[in-house]
């Protein structure tokens, strides 16, 4: 037997719904901005840890990160609240969340040795294991939950990554000019981040009160009990799944791109350009240019569909990478190419949750098994093994080049891989991901797929009264 909502899950959202469910992502963006973008500068830079240390501790983090993306994707599917399944979970952690992340800052310099890189795993871990997933992963199945709509969907998507841009931009801005201002030493950290945290749980708490779950579907056997799959079986479902495969893959490699972004940023401005002020300008190039794409979105969403406007935004951004290689510290060129890249990640951010859920709708279809929060956790764990491959990495590449934060000017190899962060490596994994989403045909399939699985269900009812 098949169950929903008494609301209509494919009728039009209203717009309040959607920038509510927008406000979401830039509250879960703005203290993993300040973490991603520049917990490695205000560690090797601030309390003068190991690079190449810290680059392992994060990353092995990011092992334990991934795997609880699936887990919380288990819960997510299990909780029953009168909230519903996702935003639920926005209400319980969004204060803890933000605390933890001031946690991070926290670390002093006095402590021995050891004790600091314990100090870094435990509390990356709180932040980005628990906290970050326990709020991400059902805030992404909530573009699930809350429509039916493929092209509603998309559009939650995009005001998602408008979220998420926002909140970037904010941190780029205002969070030197906040460290400054409030004494330019750790403890102007740790405010700063208390600041931004405050501002995100606003962000969550708008998208708790202002969002509604209208397409929770509950499949049940013959006896009338909650077909409800374990973690084997809807980690097998999702295994047999191509496009939901395809999709992870390309994920990883987008945020892989955007971890090495983030973290190349600050030590591309501070070494290459001779200004560390002018990671504001290098980020806010590509998201401006990103929120006019946004605004554009559900022109091209409709007329190219999902999987196409995926497909060329990660070749616009590819191209931009390339154009960066020989601009060198023309800060001129590198401007136009951050808006060249904020179109081409524009696009491809706004199709990517709504395709991430149109694979669940396949994976139903194909296996039987439906998993909503499962199938979304692709998303965050794409987000963390990528952006925290991509941060490690750039730790790592600086140490063995021999980086010293203490240095008036930085070595032949430094440069090198500061370069090899801030273009050729992200112009790579934008090629593989090119490549790989040759192989992405649902947008055509959807129609016919969403027919079949409404006759199966009215069947299902039909044989069960």
């Amino acid at each position: 037997m098949v169950s929903r909502n008494k609301m209509d899950a494919n009728a039009s959202l209203s717009m309040r719904e959607r920038i509510s469910y927008g406000c979401g992502g830039m509250g879960n963006a703005i203290v993993l901005a300040v973490v991603s973008s520049y917990l490695m500068f205000f560690y090797t830079d601030v309390v003068n840890l190991n690079a190449g240390i810290i680059a392992s501790v994060l990353l092995a983090s990011r092992v334990f990160d991934g795997i609880s993306d699936l887990v919380m994707g288990q819960i997510v599917d299990k909780t029953k609240s009168k909230y519903g399944k996702g935003r639920c979970w926005l209400l319980w952690l969004c204060v803890p969340y933000a605390v933890s992340g001031i946690l991070l800052f926290m670390l002093q310099s006095s402590w021995p040795e050891a004790v600091k890189y314990i100090y870094v795993f435990v509390t990356y871990n709180l932040t980005n294991t628990v906290m970050f997933t326990g709020l991400c992963v059902p805030y992404n199945a909530m573009n699930c939950l809350v429509t039916a709509n493929q092209y509603e969907r998309g559009v939650l998507g995009t005001t998602n990554v408008m979220g998420n841009v926002i909140g970037q931009m904010l941190v780029n801005t205002f969070i030197f000019k906040v460290v400054e201002m409030l004494g330019n030493n750790q403890n102007a950290w740790i405010l700063a981040t208390a600041i931004f945290g405050v501002i995100g749980i606003a962000m969550h708490m708008i998208c708790f009160t202002q969002t509604v779950e209208r397409n929770i579907v509950e499949l049940t056997d013959e006896q009338g009990n909650e077909e409800n799959p374990g973690f084997l079986e809807s980690l097998s479902s999702l295994l047999k799944n191509k496009y939901w495969l395809i999709m992870a893959g390309a994920a990883t490699l987008q945020y892989l791109c955007a971890g090495l972004c983030m973290g190349g940023y600050v030590y591309f401005a501070s070494i290459i350009l001779g200004d560390a002020g002018k990671v504001a300008g290098l980020s806010n190039s590509m998201n401006i240019a990103q929120m006019v794409i946004y605004f554009l979105s559900f022109y091209f969403l409709k007329k190219l569909g999902k999987g196409n406007s995926y497909r060329i935004g990660l070749a616009i951004a590819a191209a931009a990478f390339a154009i960066q290689i020989p601009a060198g510290a023309n800060y001129t060129v590198l401007l136009i190419a951050g808006a060249i890249k904020g179109i081409g990640t524009g696009m491809a951010g706004t199709a990517l949750a709504g395709l991430i859920s149109d694979t669940i709708e396949y994976g139903e279809w194909k296996t039987g098994v439906r998993c909503v929060g499962m199938g979304n956790a692709a998303n965050t764990f794409a987000q963390k093994i990528g952006s925290g491959f991509g941060a490690s990495l750039v730790g790592w590449l600086l140490a063995a080049a021999g980086y010293n934060a203490a240095a008036s000017t930085q070595s032949a190899a430094v440069i090198t891989v500061v370069h090899a962060c801030f273009s050729y490596l992200p112009l790579g994994a934008c090629v593989i991901a090119v490549l790989l989403l040759g192989f992405y045909k649902l947008d055509k399939e959807y129609p016919q797929i969403i027919k079949e699985l409404e006759e199966r269900r009215t069947n299902k009812k039909v044989s069960d009264i």
